[in-house]
């Protein structure tokens, strides 16, 4: 055991939840399933994540954050924080192209089209793992 963060070693990270509501075949919404919840319908989302070291998440919390021209307080933008966990810390998760069956990587373009309330909820779970509360 170390307090240096080995890039090559990884935990999981699980984000459960399930469809909620469809309109014609379009998944429209899907509700997060907690921990300590049972639901036979829930899918489980498991991706495979490295610790939080201190430069890169220094430089997601630097990119992240602006200075609220009004007030002069910083403020995080939710959107950036999640995505740059994800893209940074995350290394693959088990989604599967429905055609071919291959692993779908994790990459910009895959993050910006998952629903809000996964990326929200894996970087959560990150945060909630990796913090030392």
């Amino acid at each position: 055991m170390s307090i240096f963060v080995n890039p090559q070693e990884t935990f999981p990270v699980v984000v459960r939840f399930k469809v909620k509501n469809t309109v014609n075949d379009v998944i429209t919404s899907v509700k997060i399933i907690k921990n300590d919840e049972e639901d036979d319908e829930a899918v489980s989302l498991i991706c495979d994540a490295k610790g939080r070291d201190f430069e890169t998440m220094s430089n997601i919390l630097e990119e992240a954050t602006i200075i609220n021209a009004v007030t002069g307080n910083p403020m995080v933008r939710t959107y950036i924080l999640c995505k740059l966990i994800i893209l940074n810390f995350f290394k693959s998760w088990n989604l599967k192209d429905a055609e071919t069956g291959d692993l779908i990587p994790i990459n910009s373009e895959n993050v910006e089209k998952t629903r809000h309330e996964i990326i929200r909820s894996l970087a959560q779970e990150w945060l909630r793992l990796t913090s030392g509360k």
